[in-house]
């Protein structure tokens, strides 16, 4: 749970500096505009990709220890909620829930998408290229055939973006922003052995680089410098808009980060889709709202390829996501915590699914 709750943490914090130096560096920006493909319908049978991200640990607590049926619970909810779905959720060092997520996707006939996410902390006492083999060999290996989607760490994009008075020497980013080159180096030599040794292991998986906000340059550039992706996947949030490459990002010119990808024979995928308070105080229906259109139009345009929830369910008060989710969470008289109703969008994204697969 704590691996969970760091990364939620990263995420926040990478929006947020990219916030910032959005407005800090818009007087430099020289990006180019690119003109968006206009959105069509698409046609019955699209091979369009539906999930959501689930958390094992969800109604782990003091009072409560871990049970096997929590995730076995939120398997029932994406199989009602995405019949022909996929499950995302992060590997955990727990190799027996790891063995339940392998299980549980063939139990259920969904899909997996596992997040090799170890880690975090890019210093030079790191020897990158034996972490990432060993870390394959333990999971790729002993799960051949049996994942659909393997992603490299989580959100390479927000770990080498510097700010301009960061120490260090810097490469260019892309819109006037910066990457950090030590950073870099690291983040490249253990991306680049990890992509190869899950190739190697498990050739029928696809792999998954993903980034957010504008840094869709980083990650171009770590795949031009020989990291493997078949996807880019990217965190997608209201300020990226509701309909994907058409919404000036926040003082940037605007630009089309899903026909970009594509343009490098890439799969795009928006993975980590929702609106940037969920359903806080009370915002259950403009949650929805947001919800409808992004998906709607991530699915009629010719240039994404997937839509995942972030997250499934609510978070207990106490961990990251209190309000993201599709279900909510209800308390109970001994301060343990089960599974709730279907907010508002749950309905709008299970009609949407049906509808358009």
């Amino acid at each position: 749970m704590r691996k969970i709750l760091s990364a939620f943490l990263i995420l926040v914090g990478a929006l947020s500096i990219g916030l910032i130096s959005g407005k800090i560096v818009s007087d430099r920006q020289r990006a180019q505009i690119i003109k968006p493909d206009i959105l069509t319908a698409s046609s019955s049978g699209r091979n369009f990709v539906w999930g959501a991200t689930v958390r094992p640990y969800i109604l782990t607590n003091d009072n409560r220890p871990y049970n096997p049926n929590d995730l076995d619970r939120q398997f029932e909810i994406i199989k009602d909620l995405f019949p022909n779905g996929c499950v995302r959720a992060n590997i955990e060092g727990d190799m027996a829930i790891n063995d339940q997520l392998v299980k549980n996707k063939e139990k259920y006939g969904l899909r997996l998408y596992l997040i090799l996410e170890e880690i975090k902390d890019f210093d030079q006492n790191i020897n990158y290229e034996k972490s990432a083999s060993d870390f394959a060999q333990k999971i790729v290996a002993r799960y051949k055939g049996k994942v659909d989607y393997y992603q490299l760490s989580n959100e390479l994009s927000g770990v080498v973006y510097a700010e301009p008075s960061e120490p260090g020497e810097k490469l260019d980013a892309g819109y006037g922003l910066v990457m950090n080159k030590n950073r870099y180096e690291h983040v490249r030599r253990y991306a680049t052995t990890l992509s190869r040794e899950i190739r190697r292991l498990d050739p029928n998986a696809k792999i998954v680089i993903t980034g957010h906000w504008v840094l869709i340059n980083p990650v171009l550039e770590l795949i031009k410098d020989g990291v493997q992706a078949d996807i880019i996947g990217w965190n997608w949030g209201t300020g990226m808009g509701e309909i994907p490459g058409v919404k000036n990002i926040d003082n940037y010119a605007m630009m089309d980060i899903p026909k970009m990808a594509k343009s490098k024979g890439k799969d795009f995928m928006i993975i980590e889709a929702n609106s940037d308070d969920g359903s806080k105080g009370g915002k259950e229906k403009e949650q929805a709202r947001y919800i409808k259109k992004l998906a709607s139009n991530a699915y009629q345009s010719p240039n994404v390829s997937g839509y995942f929830h972030f997250l499934l369910t609510d978070a207990q008060p106490s961990q990251p996501g209190p309000d993201l989710g599709l279900v909510r969470l209800k308390k109970t008289a001994t301060k343990t915590y089960g599974f709730g109703s279907n907010k508002i969008a749950y309905d709008v994204l299970k009609n949407l699914a049906a509808q358009n697969h």
